[in-house]
C-alpha cells in the first residue's frame, strides 16, 4: 500500500500481530482423557479466571498458570529443558517458526478442535504455524495487540496508522515500544509491499 493512502489496523494485524497457542501434549479435546492437570505458560493478561473456570468445568482438567516475562525467555526455557512441565504455551505468530524448527512442539490434530472452523479465514490459511511438510503445531487465536485509542473531539475522522507520521500530531501520540509492530507499520506506511514487510518480520 502506498504511503498516505491509509493503513488500517485490520490489514497490518492480520499478518504480523496475531498470537498463537501451541500445545506440547497434543489437542485440548483429548485433555480430559489424557491428564488431570495441565500447565499453561501464558501472559498475565491472558489467564483470566473466567476463561480457566469454563475450561476446567468442561474438561475436568485443572489448569496451573505459569506467567511469562518475555518471548525470548519462553523459548530459552523450552530449549534448555527448564520448562519441561509446560503443556501449552503462547508464542507469537511470527515467532512460532523457531519453536517448530527446534522440535519443541507436538503436532496438533485440528480434527479434534471443532471450534477451529469458526476462526477467521486468515487464521486458517496462514503457513506460519506449519512445518515444511505442512503439519500444524499451533493455533492462531488473537487478532492483534495494538488498538488505536483516540478522542473523537480531537479527530475529524477515525485515525489509522498513517496518523502516527502526521506532523500535526507530533508529540501527542504514542504506541507500544515493540519492534514487531513498529517495523511492520512503518514499512506499510512507507509503501513497502505487504508481503515484503511480513517476510522481513519473520526472518
Amino acid at each position: 500500500m502506498m504511503a498516505g493512502s491509509g493503513v488500517s489496523r485490520r490489514e497490518v494485524l492480520a499478518g504480523i500481530a496475531a498470537g498463537a497457542a501451541a500445545g506440547m501434549f497434543g489437542s485440548l479435546s483429548s485433555a480430559k482423557a489424557a491428564v488431570s492437570e495441565m500447565v499453561w505458560a501464558t501472559w498475565d493478561s491472558n489467564g483470566h479466571p473466567e476463561y480457566i473456570a469454563a475450561f476446567e468445568a468442561q474438561t475436568g482438567v485443572k489448569v496451573k498458570l505459569s506467567y511469562l516475562s518475555s518471548e525470548d525467555a519462553q523459548f530459552a526455557a523450552l530449549k534448555t529443558g527448564t520448562a519441561s512441565d509446560w503443556d501449552m504455551i503462547n508464542p507469537s505468530l511470527n515467532g512460532s517458526w523457531r519453536y517448530i524448527k527446534a522440535g519443541l512442539l507436538e503436532e496438533i490434530d485440528m480434527a479434534k478442535i471443532p471450534n477451529a472452523a469458526k476462526m477467521y479465514d486468515v487464521f486458517k490459511t496462514t503457513p506460519k504455524v506449519l512445518d515444511a511438510s505442512g503439519k500444524q503445531f499451533a493455533v492462531p487465536y488473537l487478532w492483534g495487540l495494538n488498538p488505536i485509542v483516540y478522542r473523537k473531539d480531537k479527530f475529524e475522522s477515525e485515525p489509522d496508522y498513517t496518523t502516527l507520521f502526521n506532523e500535526k500530531y507530533k508529540g501527542q501520540l504514542a504506541m507500544r515500544d515493540y519492534a514487531l509492530e513498529s517495523i511492520g507499520i512503518a514499512g506499510l506506511v512507507a509503501g513497502v509491499p505487504r508481503d515484503k514487510v511480513f517476510l522481513m518480520e519473520t526472518k
